[in-house]
């Protein structure tokens, strides 16, 4: 499924998604006590010039955990965006 040019998963419910700025998705999830515990590559372009609104939040419940999924803008490609997975530590 693609909405606004981001592929999403069928697990990942697009109308739980909320586009926000890193930085205080950084400092609200680590306030949660949860760790980036894996990054990677996923293809799919999450557009520029939104602002301050450069990433997506999506709840994640999966292969690492329970926790946040975020993509975040890759400025070196158009084609793939970077994808945190931001889990409850144990």
């Amino acid at each position: 499924m693609f909405i606004n040019g981001v592929r999403y998963l069928e697990s990942e419910e697009a109308w739980k998604r909320q586009e926000m700025s890193y930085g205080y998705v950084v400092e609200d999830l680590s306030c949660k006590h949860l760790k980036c515990v894996k990054s990677s590559y996923r293809r799919g372009y999450i557009r520029r010039g939104r602002g301050y609104r450069n990433c997506i939040v999506v709840p994640y419940d999966g292969r690492y955990g329970i926790g946040y999924c975020v993509h975040i803008q890759c400025k070196d490609s158009t084609q793939y965006h970077i994808v945190e997975y931001w889990i409850k530590e144990v």
